[in-house]
């Protein structure tokens, strides 16, 4: 059955610089191939070294792409959002998935087939380099990531990640009361995003009581929304 969107969902779709790259003309015929998918929190959405035959769109939920370690532990590549879309380079000429994906709470996502876009590179001039030029700044932003674990504090990095989560949900602090923004997946994994341990972590959610961010449980307190961004804007390369 032909993938009907939402209001929501065509929102969400619009965001996707993925499917801002096709042409208008297109992008009907693209959806009209495409169809939807629910997962839950922990499902396996594909493994390591399984053939790369879709592209995918969250649309609702997260989705967490890591590699196991010779250890068997996981070492988190990405979390993605709601407007992300993942497994490009995989479907369009690795051949296989060099990345394990599963659900990091439950959501949905739209499953492109890789060949849809393929034919249509093929089809039409210039959609190729509008592609590579989308995957190198998504290559940029994962150098920046990994520039933020090595060269800040873990106090830091963490108000980096919560200022993202703030713009996202555009709150404002209403007589004085505190942002109330909720981790949108358990604190375990925020860690592992941010190359941090847990004990790492909770240290680093002490640190910045001090700047009046507060949490209980997986809810987070900010009570000066510049004093949070001020802190994800500075280098200090201090640790415990």
């Amino acid at each position: 059955m032909p993938f009907q969107p939402s209001a929501h969902d065509e929102q969400t779709i619009l965001r996707a610089p993925l499917y801002a790259a096709l042409p208008v003309s297109t992008r009907e015929m693209v959806l009209a191939r495409c169809h939807q998918r629910s997962f839950k929190r922990g499902e396996t959405l594909f493994c390591q070294g399984d053939l790369a035959e879709n592209l995918f769109l969250v649309l609702e939920g997260w989705v967490k792409v890591f590699r196991l370690t010779a250890d068997g532990g996981e070492a988190v590549l990405h979390v993605f959002r709601p407007g992300e879309s993942f497994a490009e380079p995989a479907a369009f000429g690795l051949g296989r998935y060099p990345a394990q994906a599963e659900g990091a709470a439950d959501g949905r996502m739209l499953v492109i087939p890789a060949a849809v876009l393929m034919a249509e590179v093929d089809r039409t001039p210039g959609l190729a380099m509008k592609i590579i030029g989308l995957l190198s700044q998504r290559l940029h932003g994962l150098i920046a990531e990994t520039e933020r674990r090595h060269f800040l504090s873990t106090a830091h990095r963490l108000a980096a990640f919560l200022a993202d989560l703030l713009r996202d949900a555009d709150q404002a602090t209403t007589d004085g009361e505190p942002i109330v923004l909720n981790l949108p997946y358990d604190k375990g994994l925020v860690a592992a995003r941010l190359g941090m341990t847990p004990e790492s972590f909770s240290r680093a959610l002490n640190r910045l009581k001090a700047d009046g961010i507060t949490s209980q449980g997986g809810r987070i307190f900010v009570a000066d929304r510049q004093r949070l961004n001020d802190l994800a804007g500075q280098d200090d390369t201090a640790e415990e």
